[in-house]
């Protein structure tokens, strides 16, 4: 039986360490998987833990993790690691904020014993660092996330994204780059009014599926999204947006965003070394400031006359390749350019 132990409260700084079911590590899921994955360690994990008397006012990380197997030492029976530990529970049901709720080689699905609400939890990180133990298609990480009405971060290894909450109106942060099976959006809420910041999964095939209003969206991330043909799906219109990350094999810009008024980056395809013509390119970026056009070979220099038709009114610098002083139509280009856009500046790199 794990010998329990309440202690006083003490006054926390804000930069408290995540707690194992209140005890302090530093380092947990280090210690889960790594140089610490001894008996004794596993033992001081799981049965050298303390209750807290948790002050309402105390913001705190809570860390649940279990392993693939029960520590040697351990007086826990195995049984009970398929169930919240009281302690764990504890500060579940008693804390007044979890800035944090880290579930690592476990998640809502494998363990019972929850309660019935997690409105204290304000962020959810779900990681599996015992891949081998570990069925991504076995596992459902959306069971009690509708109890979870504080939740505005998530992070998730999910397999798909059926069952996820129809409605997240306070959701800010969505992070999918642990979800290593999903190709499709399908199940994504089609309303997220709130969201900030959106980190797609590596295996992605397509952003058919994303909602067709994100007003509030910052940030769009897809560096790992090396399986996008084409941005068809995207939502025409993202008005806050100011950090797009475009992945780097992507070869066409069909379906971009046609209105990014707030965006202002000028490598967002200095980096794309696939990208052959800026044929999509969005009609309307009055926030740009500069732009540098991608360095190679197969790039079309007559599709520069794109952004004759491109509402940029504060381009003052638009950055090409030096090669492209010796084509025969350059010239002609940069005259029509400039007549279209007359407060712009060509700059050979």
């Amino acid at each position: 039986m794990t010998r329990l132990q309440q202690i006083p409260w003490q006054k926390r700084t804000p930069q408290t360490p995540p707690l194992f079911a209140s005890h302090p590590m530093h380092n947990p899921i280090g210690q889960l998987g790594g140089s610490e994955d001894e008996g004794m360690a596993k033992f001081r994990w799981l049965d050298g833990r303390r209750l807290i008397e948790t002050n309402p006012n105390w913001d705190q990380n809570l860390v649940v993790g279990r392993y693939s197997t029960p520590p040697i030492f351990s007086v826990v029976r195995v049984e009970a690691l398929r169930s919240l530990l009281p302690q764990e529970r504890f500060i579940l049901e008693q804390a007044a904020h979890i800035s944090t709720l880290s579930l690592v080689n476990c998640s809502f699905s494998t363990l019972s014993g929850w309660p019935d609400e997690l409105s204290n939890v304000e962020a959810l990180d779900i990681v599996f660092c015992l891949s081998a133990s570990f069925d991504p298609l076995c596992f459902s990480p959306w069971v009690t996330v509708d109890n979870m009405t504080s939740c505005r971060g998530l992070t998730i290894p999910a397999p798909d994204l059926r069952g996820m909450p129809s409605t997240m109106d306070i959701l800010k942060e969505l992070d999918l780059s642990r979800c290593e099976h999903i190709q499709s959006l399908a199940g994504l809420p089609a309303s997220l009014p709130s969201l900030e910041t959106l980190i797609l999964p590596p295996t992605l095939t397509t952003l058919e599926g994303l909602p067709p209003v994100l007003d509030s969206l910052r940030e769009l991330n897809m560096l790992q999204c090396d399986l996008l043909a084409d941005l068809r799906g995207m939502p025409q219109r993202l008005p806050a947006l100011t950090d797009l990350d475009l992945p780097p094999a992507l070869r066409s810009l069909a379906g971009i965003s046609q209105h990014l008024d707030a965006f202002d980056d000028p490598n967002m395809l200095f980096k794309l070394e696939q990208l052959t013509d800026l044929s999509g390119f969005p009609s309307r970026m009055p926030a740009m400031r500069s732009l540098l056009i991608p360095f190679h070979e197969r790039f079309d220099i007559g599709s520069l006359l794109v952004l004759a038709q491109t509402h940029i009114p504060y381009l003052s610098k638009l950055h090409v390749p030096a090669r492209f002083a010796s084509n025969r139509s350059f010239q002609s280009i940069a005259t029509t350019l400039g007549r279209a856009q007359p407060q712009t500046a060509i700059i050979l790199y």
